[in-house]
């Protein structure tokens, strides 16, 4: 709901000696429920909590262990098409962790589309404004009272003052969860336990399609570790509430409103302090709902819809799935033509750079052809003498490459590190590229071995190592000046 209506101090006629840049906000976030009989909720914040995604997983954690009864199989979930609040990735984790806890079977989420007509949360809303257009509140108690007698059912009114932080919880170092891109690209969402018994997401761009993409589904999350602590979300120091009555002040007649304006100060300073992130105490600890006992679920079916494929498109244009892994660029642009034409090796030639699969299969070095020395049948070069490049950054696909120096033996000065490889025995990601004008990689460069590492590590993952050539040069683990992005150390060295 927009913040102006809400703002306090609010005045069914806002004086024109009263700054709107003064007032506090308040935000206001509903939900209904149907299943059974229609509950409504409403929860108030002031605006010194961010309206983020951790609002949005404290509502829905909220409405879950209050709830009455047995939880259903499946929960069918419809959100306003926000990526601040609901569209992106921290509320994905937390919707296939509820399955992950099996308090779930099942999640289907929709988001409305742009343009949408107004749906039964925009029609409550509607109402609970109805009573501002007419009436003064100048504290949150009676924002609080206006919004439960304005609409039938009763909502059930929260004042939130904290929020859990779960997007800490799931970003902190190592991960919890695995990205997922494209994410806006679709309106419907499917989290469903596969065989398995790992957690998939599966996505489809509009409620008709008759499909769930990719077939397999897409894992989100990692692993869950149960020695974190979820804490309270980092607050914002709010505006000082004396500027705001200094504003009230100057509007004739308004000596009342003073007066319940101090008299709300020290439940408003207790409210909207600037709390830093501390553990949760009380009846904001986290625990998650209690799973039911259920009996095995039946599995949908698709229901067949006539559609104007053709019709769509042109609006919203082609499907794209969701997916983990490197970012791709759109299908059928000309940056993914670009990353998708990596070339053969037959068109290597002096003075181009390589970027081959480095000894732990995670990592990548990177080096200059200085001279090619041999050529198979087909033209593709086999031996080659080569220029070693180096970084200092803890990230190579940031930091900035330099010839690399080594000293013969250990002793003397430092000459440039060249050496001789065979491309038959190592694992090139991209070639013939260069460094822009910081001597850093580009970003196709970065995309192109992005998604060689990503093959490679997915295909060992699916224990198909045959189709991969994972020989490269050895290298000397007792040197201790090499980076990760070194190159490796042969007996052989040139001058």
């Amino acid at each position: 709901m927009d913040q102006k209506k809400t703002a306090l101090p609010h005045f069914s006629k806002q004086p024109k000696s009263v700054d709107g840049a003064a007032l506090v906000g308040v935000h206001l976030v509903g939900a209904m429920i149907f299943h059974g009989k229609l509950r409504t909720h409403a929860f108030l914040t002031y605006n010194n909590l961010k309206f983020d995604s951790n609002l949005t997983i404290t509502v829905l954690q909220k409405i879950l262990l209050e709830w009455e009864g047995i939880l259903p199989p499946t929960l069918y979930l419809q959100l306003d098409n926000t990526v601040r609040e609901n569209k992106n990735n921290i509320l994905f984790a937390y919707l296939a962790m509820l399955l992950e806890k099996k308090v779930f079977t099942k999640i289907k989420l929709g988001f409305l589309l742009v343009g949408h007509t107004h749906d039964f949360v925009d029609q409550m809303f509607s109402r609970f404004s109805q009573p501002l257009r007419c009436e003064n509140a100048f504290t949150m108690s009676r924002i609080r009272s206006m919004t439960e007698s304005s609409y039938d059912p009763k909502p059930v009114t929260t004042i939130l003052t904290q929020t859990w932080d779960f997007k800490h919880f799931i970003e902190t170092e190592p991960k919890l969860f695995r990205t997922l891109n494209d994410i806006t690209q679709n309106q419907q969402y499917k989290f469903k336990i596969a065989s398995a018994l790992e957690v998939r997401v599966w996505c489809k761009q509009f409620s008709t399609d008759n499909t769930w993409e990719p077939p397999a589904g897409v894992r989100n999350i990692l692993h869950i570790d149960a020695s974190r602590t979820i804490l309270a979300s980092e607050q914002v120091p709010l505006k000082s509430y004396a500027k705001i009555k200094r504003q009230t002040r100057r509007v004739q007649n308004i000596g009342p409103v003073v007066g319940r304006l101090e008299g709300e100060a020290e439940e408003i300073g207790r409210n909207i302090s600037n709390n830093r992130r501390e553990r949760l105490v009380g009846d904001m600890c986290w625990f998650w709902p209690v799973p039911p006992k259920r009996d095995e679920h039946a599995v949908d079916e698709p229901v067949a819809v006539t559609t104007t494929e053709e019709f769509r498109r042109r609006i919203f244009g082609q499907r794209r799935p969701i997916y983990s892994g490197p970012r791709r660029p759109p299908p059928g642009s000309a940056a993914a033509d670009r990353a998708a034409h990596i070339g053969e090796l037959t068109e290597i030639h002096d003075k181009s750079f390589l970027a081959v699969l480095a000894d732990d299969e995670t990592s990548f070095w990177i080096c200059q052809v200085l001279k090619i020395n041999r050529r198979n049948e087909e033209g593709e070069p086999t031996s080659v003498l080569i220029q070693w490049y180096a970084t200092e950054d803890s990230n190579p696909y940031t930091g900035k490459f330099y010839p690399e120096k080594r000293r013969t033996n250990g002793k003397g000065r430092a000459a440039l590190f060249r050496q001789e490889i065979d491309l038959e025995e190592v694992t090139v990601l991209s070639f013939n590229f260069n460094f822009i004008i910081a001597r850093r990689l580009r970003k196709i460069t970065e995309r192109q071995i992005r998604t060689g590492l990503f093959r490679i590590a997915r295909d060992k993952e699916a224990s198909q190592p045959e189709g991969i050539n994972r020989l490269s040069p050895a290298r000397d683990s007792a040197d201790d000046e090499e980076t990760e992005c070194s190159g490796p150390d042969l007996e052989d060295e040139e001058e």
